[in-house]
């Protein structure tokens, strides 16, 4: 059976966890210093038959929303490609999503624009897999891979914004017509992991503005705001989180959107690093941020992967008829 290594990279810390027919092992966590990066040179030892899957929930990833030509495909990547390099010229680690077309004039094309602007967060612990020849199969994001989220939570809403809560802060995740615009994460600082409901309702009050202030929430709507916790802490986020006019809170249990994504471990807080996990296992989507050199081993793996199972299917055919022309005899 397959086994799979999935990384989950925060600004605290690091999250390598193995999978096994889509069930994860004891994940194993390492601090985002040079004991870990250590610790984590050796733990590699030995996986480099394993791919490997990097999911990345960093402050520093930015997001901007731009309208092009409707063009062919050919030329739509060079034209979202060069702006890319233009305005994230400083990361190699950027990416480009089509969000459909504009409704009215020439009917242009509608792209969201995100990278995560300060690459060495990244490139040590890339450049560690790269070392060990590990098979890097792409570079994901979480909000981007949020979107998911709509559908399992059944949110068809056309302004949306949703709160999880991770290791490193307070997750905020803005959609329009099920596709996420913009995300924002607020470090706790020395708060840990007591996720304060004063920062969370500050923070969505400073989204609201920002929304309110770029017309992307219309006048007199209230923004309906979904808050991912364990019940076991509900109870003081809805004390403090009573909504108003504007802003209309509803409170999501985690335990059981785990259970809808088949989850088998039941989260014990409200830190959402397993749905995230979870989300990207359950299908793995296109690589966003992964530039190519750092993919080459990807690429070697996968070429094994098909001259195995060719092999296999020349030998399954040759034995089939093997046995015909016994039969025949």
């Amino acid at each position: 059976m397959l086994e799979k290594h999935f990384i989950y990279l925060t600004n605290q810390q690091l999250i390598s966890v193995l999978a096994r027919a889509e069930k994860f092992g004891e994940p194993k966590v390492f601090a985002l210093n040079d004991a870990g990066k250590n610790e984590f040179d050796v733990y590699l030892g030995g996986m480099e038959k394993i791919p490997a899957y990097l999911l990345t929930d960093l402050i520093e990833e930015d997001f901007r929303s731009d309208t092009i030509p409707h063009v062919k495909p050919r030329d739509w990547l060079q034209l979202v490609e060069r702006k890319l390099s233009q305005t994230y010229r400083s990361t190699p680690y950027r990416h480009a999503t089509a969000q459909g077309r504009e409704a009215e004039g020439r009917r242009d094309d509608r792209v969201l624009y995100t990278a995560i602007t300060n690459p060495d967060l990244l490139k040590p612990w890339v450049d560690l897999l790269i070392a060990h020849k590990i098979p890097l199969m792409g570079i994901y994001s979480a909000p981007l891979l949020a979107t998911r989220l709509l559908k399992y939570l059944r949110l068809q809403l056309e302004h949306v914004l949703v709160v999880t809560l991770v290791a490193a802060g307070v997750r905020q995740n803005y959609f329009q017509d099920g596709m996420i615009k913009f995300s924002r994460l607020t470090p706790l600082g020395d708060s840990g992991q007591d996720y304060p409901s004063e920062i969370i309702a500050q923070e969505v009050g400073k989204t609201w503005q920002y929304l309110d202030s770029i017309r992307y929430q219309p006048r007199g709507e209230a923004l309906q705001v979904y808050v991912i916790c364990h019940p076991a802490e509900q109870a003081r986020y809805t004390s403090a989180l009573q909504g108003s006019p504007q802003l209309q809170y509803r409170f999501l249990d985690i335990t059981q959107v785990a259970a809808m994504l088949g989850q088998t471990r039941q989260p014990e807080t409200s830190d959402s690093a397993g749905i995230m996990l979870n989300l990207l296992a359950e299908k793995i989507p296109a690589n966003h941020y992964a530039p190519r050199e750092d993919t080459y081993y990807a690429r070697i793996w996968n070429a094994r992967q098909k001259l195995f199972y060719g092999a296999g299917g020349v030998f399954a055919a040759g034995a089939v008829w093997t046995l015909f022309n016994l039969y025949s005899a």
